[in-house]
């Protein structure tokens, strides 16, 4: 339905998309498991937004390199940071029991919001997130 350079992005995009679901065909037939498919489907949202990136830096000029500097490697180094530490903290403890496996979540849950924190938000929000903090958490709502 749509006309020109419009068409041809959702087509590129559209055959990414395709692409896919044909490679997690081709996974689970090879013989892995279910859980391959969500790796492949990430490798395949991956491509999806380095071909968005491409696409708006050709057509409207768009500062990929600040965009990943600033946004995209701060996403991965968190998740990354995060997947490690929650690793960590499962093969150190070995939760068996109910209270060691929420004290696990416990500690996951601090590390990876101290993680988001200090990588994913700056100063400025930073500050304001305190701010927020202060008036509605600690004063009751700020009213």
């Amino acid at each position: 339905q749509a006309d020109g350079d419009i068409k041809r992005y959702q087509l590129m995009i559209f055959t990414i998309v395709l692409l896919g679901f044909g490679a997690a065909c081709i996974v689970l037939r090879v013989g892995f498991g279910a859980l391959s498919v969500p790796a492949v489907l990430l490798c395949v949202n991956m491509l999806l937004q380095l071909y968005r990136t491409l696409y708006l830096k050709l057509r409207y000029a768009f500062p990929a390199g600040g965009y990943f500097s600033r946004a995209v490697l701060p996403a991965v180094s968190c998740v990354m940071l995060s997947y490690g530490v929650s690793l960590l903290l499962r093969h150190c403890i070995a939760p068996t029991e109910i209270g060691t496996r929420l004290a696990v979540c416990a500690m996951a849950v601090a590390v990876n919001v101290g993680v988001l924190w200090r990588i994913m938000l700056s100063r400025g929000e930073r500050s304001k997130v305190r701010e927020f903090a202060a008036v509605r958490l600690l004063r009751g709502g700020g009213r």
